[in-house]
């Protein structure tokens, strides 16, 4: 109901009385209107004006297990499911640019918001002309979020693949969009430099970005981690001192501010950190014993959560050094956490931001305003990527 709409209800009613309470009851109506209109016109969130001073609003992508896209830009109600459930599991999801990559058993790409997704596709000099469109197949071993990388420092997407070579180079199992993994601008990597020619038994699989804006690299094959120094320089393989534990098979990277992180998703083996690009590797304490480690996020990098099979979500501050801590307020029993993304509006009026932090789950999709210290559900069903 409008305003104007209003005044006319309360005029007619101010009618039936006497003219002598006609003045002091009309005044008493326009200010009751006026203040139901102001505050209509006042959504906040989190005490917060979200109508006024918001800068821009985020935008979060997340998928369930059947394959289903989703999208919000409050965090309190899904704005739309924008790509209906297809059956295929997703494995990740990543935005650069305006467009959505999606990887599922192979890597998908839309232009559109979500609405219909393409194959990735790239050109392969040995196949030309007859032949020059191949699609991607994405490393087996890649198992979750760190499978794919927006440098945005860089300005160039990243993703992990079991494309061995491009014509009769061998590649590292990486390949690179610089134009925000458009089809056909993809390029495998074979850009290294400290280990040989013959590569074909190097597939990275998972790729972090450090604070520093090194890109970590790691080979579950090898157990041997990579880094790249920018986005001309080429791949340099970490020489091991104290290794990550076999059997190997199940590790995927993370970072804490400059703190390298890998976490066990396969053999529950726990979490590991190196602070020497992964030459040397020494156990986090603190994490469930024996269970397996899905998700791995370092949230505006001022905590350290890890995703658990069954046992919720785990942090790490700065303040604790390498000991992690249960931090389940809110979250609902036994949930399985498969994704984590960080969120934040910056506000015109101070230059403040609200930070978010959401949990892709078994359980549903989670939200903390408290860098995980407590979670609200935001949306129920069984979530598995979120970016």
């Amino acid at each position: 109901m409008h305003f104007f709409d209003l005044l006319t209800i309360f005029t007619n009613l101010v009618k039936s009385f006497s003219m002598r309470n006609l003045y002091s009851i009309y005044t008493i109506a326009l200010l009751a209107i006026f203040w139901i209109a102001l505050d209509s016109c006042n959504k906040r969130v989190d005490g917060i004006d979200n109508n006024v001073v918001i800068e821009t609003p985020y935008t979060l992508y997340f998928c369930d297990s059947s394959g289903a896209l989703y999208n919000t830009n409050d965090g309190i109600g899904v704005k739309k499911m924008v790509f209906t459930a297809d059956g295929s599991l997703p494995r990740a999801i990543c935005l650069s640019g305006t467009d959505i990559l999606w990887v599922k058993m192979g890597m998908y790409i839309s232009q559109n918001n979500g609405q219909n997704f393409n194959s990735c596709a790239y050109f392969d000099p040995a196949h030309t002309p007859n032949n020059p469109i191949l699609f991607f197949d994405i490393n087996p071993a890649s198992l979750n979020q760190s499978l794919v990388l927006n440098s945005q420092d860089e300005n160039l997407v990243y993703v992990c693949t079991s494309t061995p070579r491009a014509g009769s180079v061998p590649g590292i199992g990486v390949a690179y969009s610089n134009q925000n993994g458009n089809a056909f601008t993809w390029v495998i990597d074979t850009n290294y430099n400290n280990f040989p020619l013959s590569t074909s038994n190097v597939a990275i699989s998972s790729l972090t970005e450090l604070a520093n804006n090194t890109i970590v690299g790691y080979d579950t094959f090898t157990n041997q981690t990579y880094t790249k120094a920018s986005a001309t320089a080429a791949w340099f393989q970490q020489k091991q001192t104290v290794a990550l534990p076999l059997p190997c098979g199940g590790f995927t990277l993370g970072h804490f501010n400059n703190m390298l992180v890998a976490i066990d998703n396969v053999h529950g083996l726990g979490a590991y950190y190196s602070n020497d690009f992964g030459q040397t590797w020494a156990k986090f304490s603190g994490l469930p014993a024996g269970r397996n480690l899905y998700s791995v996020a370092s949230p505006f990098d001022q905590v350290l959560l890890v995703g658990t099979d069954s046992m919720g979500v785990y942090k790490l501050t700065a303040d604790n050094s390498t000991v992690f801590s249960s931090a389940n307020i809110g979250m609902e029993s036994f949930a399985t956490v498969r994704g984590i993304a960080a969120k934040s509006n910056i506000y015109k009026e101070d230059g403040k931001a609200q930070l978010y932090i959401f949990l892709a789950t078994d359980k549903g999709l989670f939200k903390s305003v408290d860098l995980g210290q407590s979670w609200i559900r935001v949306q129920a069903g069984n979530f598995v990527a979120a970016y």
